[in-house]
């Protein structure tokens, strides 16, 4: 496999959703590197794997998949032991292909079965290769970025290939402006540097067309035929989604939908959590536009969730939390208002688990100040104001057009979330991971500056001082970082805490 494949994470085996599944289906991997394994066995029972350079790597990767995945792995030294017929073929050694002929992979592979090649550049002349066996459909898909693929979408028709540019909007600028050039030159049909690291799903029909595919599933349940789709992944959690553009039409009426789709438990929870958000924002009044819930079912032991598409902007991502932005959380604050001790809210039952678990003991000087004011008795009983949140609130969960606000990717929502939650966490997030960082003192006054002004909008007490340290300690939880430590300092320096 191309060196630069080897340090993959599972998002970029997300294309692995176009294809066929069903109970039995039979898949053989020949190469391949543990990112690529695991995702598969996620969603396959078993998975034969063919190993051509039969070196230390490879002789312990069922090792180093997930433990509850490891007995669907069936390792195999040499081509003669695999099973014949197989319903898909993965070939992942990218430049060598493999040290067996193509032809003789090939035979291994049912007379409507697929056959995927990952991790080369995909030149056109490879189309041979398939054709001599029959698979006329060669379907090739993009991969963005190159180098940790994170999107696939289908290079034709041409007008679907330059709408997917638009589904997913990175939060950089140099990935933006890279995005923006590849997008202009696909305009123009140079299309090269989309195939690097690219997908080749070649069988006798087209994938549209086949009967057992998400997609076919989904034509079904929806009563529409899926004829394009693209495929995104963002996170490499347990509580990732997998994410599909797809383009429906229904007697010559072309739709967008929004497919999310969860290979872990995890990622099934977080649609579950989504679509009880989406019902309970449904007829609400709010300063933005949602999507509407189409359908959440299983598919193949999947959960799956199907969403109306907002509209694709190009427009730049707004990095400031304008009054609009404002006036939309003031909206969310007055769905299912509450006020409630502070220890009864989700944020410091989950602060204390972890607190329960040692998970502290290294933190700086700073962060155990905090938690140890914020979990004091005194702090616990103080009553906050709680609401509906969204959980996930930053730039690039908003799209802006004509300056109207539209908000996606509700799986952080809750009906009992910490007030000043969103506000804290778009404009933190914004500063540490976009940047630039104006420092601890400057954020203060930023939070300061925002918190106030959503309280008025939202007529509710601009107090937050209790709030503060547990915004602060749960971002913590999830991403150490010096930027929190250093906001901690200064929040202390304000005299805010006091310990004993």
């Amino acid at each position: 496999m191309n060196s630069n494949l080897r340090l993959g994470d599972e998002r970029w085996a997300s294309w692995k959703v176009l294809l066929p599944l069903f109970k039995g289906a039979k898949i053989l991997v020949a190469g391949g590197d543990v990112w690529l394994i695991n995702s598969l066995a996620r969603s396959y029972e078993t998975i034969d794997c063919l190993f051509n350079n039969y070196n230390e790597r490879n002789v312990d990767i069922k090792k180093s998949v997930d433990t509850h995945l490891r007995n669907r792995i069936r390792r195999f030294p040499a081509i003669e032991q695999c099973a014949h017929h197989y319903d898909v073929i993965i070939l992942a050694d990218g430049q060598k292909t493999t040290q067996y002929s193509f032809q003789h992979i090939a035979s291994l592979l049912k007379k409507d079965g697929l056959l995927i090649h990952i991790g080369i550049s995909n030149k056109p002349p490879r189309n041979k290769w398939f054709h001599r066996i029959g698979h006329y459909n060669c379907q090739y898909y993009a991969a963005l970025p190159a180098l940790a693929p994170r999107i696939f979408f289908p290079l034709y028709p041409k007008k679907f290939r330059q709408k997917c540019f638009l589904f997913h909007r990175p939060g950089s600028q140099k990935a933006r402006l890279g995005l923006k050039l590849l997008e202009v030159m696909s305009r123009f049909g140079l299309t090269a540097l989309l195939r690097q690291h690219g997908v080749i799903i070649a069988g006798q029909e087209e994938l549209k067309d086949r009967n057992d595919t998400l997609c076919s599933w989904l034509g079904d349940a929806l009563s529409q035929k899926i004829e394009n789709v693209a495929v995104y992944c963002g996170s490499d959690l347990s509580r990732r989604k997998i994410t599909l553009l797809a383009e429906a039409q229904n007697q010559g009426r072309v739709t967008e939908l929004v497919v999310k789709i969860a290979d872990t438990l995890e990622g099934a929870a977080a649609i579950r959590q989504e679509s009880e958000a989406l019902q309970a924002l449904e007829g609400a009044r709010l300063f933005c536009e949602v999507p509407r819930l189409l359908l959440k079912d299983t598919w193949e032991g999947h959960a799956v969730q199907v969403q109306s598409a907002l509209p694709l902007s190009s427009g730049p991502q707004i990095p400031e939390l304008t009054i609009n932005h404002l006036n939309l959380l003031a909206d969310l604050s007055r769905l299912d208002m509450q006020k409630i001790a502070l220890r009864e809210t989700p944020a410091w039952k989950t602060i204390e688990m972890a607190w329960k678990a040692n998970e502290f003991e290294k933190w700086p000087s700073p962060a155990q100040k905090l938690l140890e004011s914020l979990l004091s008795e005194e702090t616990g009983n103080v009553q906050v104001v709680c609401h509906r949140i969204h959980g996930d609130f930053a730039p690039w969960n908003i799209r802006v057009k004509k300056g109207k606000l539209y908000v996606f990717d509700w799986e952080e929502s809750i009906p009992n979330g910490l007030s000043f939650s969103d506000a804290f966490h778009f404009i933190y997030r914004q500063a540490s991971l976009v940047g630039p960082w104006p420092g601890g003192e400057v954020m203060w006054e930023l939070l300061e500056k925002k918190f106030s002004q959503l309280a008025e909008m939202a007529e509710y007490s601009s107090v937050y001082e209790n709030i503060l340290p547990a915004l602060m300690i749960l971002e913590y939880l999830k991403r150490p970082h010096s930027h929190l430590v250093e906001l901690m300092s200064v929040f202390l320096g304000k005299s805010y805490v006091h310990t004993s």
